[in-house]
């Protein structure tokens, strides 16, 4: 299972400019700060406690579903072709 780190950089990689509307949506919502800082350096973030702004960012732009958030599970990397 990867963090939250692996799924964002995969998505920079990936799409760099994907990942700068990601950036600019987190901007947008007023959240990039907090989700800098508070959610991503921790590996073991809680996904339950998850700010509910982020969640459609992260659902959108990173592959999450409902089931992620109520379970506290990561979703895997996609893989790429």
């Amino acid at each position: 299972m990867a963090a939250i780190k692996e799924h964002i950089r995969q998505l920079a990689s990936a799409d760099a400019a994907r990942f700068a509307e990601f950036e600019a949506e987190l901007a947008r919502q007023g959240l990039y700060t907090h989700f800098y800082r508070s959610v991503v350096p921790h590996a073991d973030y809680n996904l339950k406690k998850m700010r509910a702004p982020l969640v459609p960012i992260l659902k959108e732009y990173l592959g999450f579903d409902d089931v992620h958030f109520s379970t506290n599970t990561l979703p895997d990397l996609p893989q790429l072709v």
